[in-house]
């Protein structure tokens, strides 16, 4: 039996998270191929989530409003 689905604001959150740690990731042991910049985690999430980058890219800004904007999405 399946669980209860994420919402879609929950849904970005956990995207956004996601690319924040592989960013932070990044910066502690960096590529070799060079700088990746802030879209190395974007880029990372869309390949690894099986995501678009615009989605990804979509759920960083949703992540990032204010909590009462949150709130009055939900």
């Amino acid at each position: 039996m399946a669980g209860p689905e994420l919402t879609a604001l929950e849904r970005d959150e956990h995207v956004a998270e996601w690319i924040r740690l592989a960013d932070k990731v990044a910066q502690v042991a960096p590529v070799s191929k060079g700088g990746r910049g802030n879209e190395g985690g974007v880029r990372e999430a869309s390949r690894d989530l099986g995501i678009d980058r615009d989605d990804a890219r979509r759920a960083t800004k949703v992540a990032a409003l204010s909590d009462e904007a949150k709130d009055a999405a939900r």
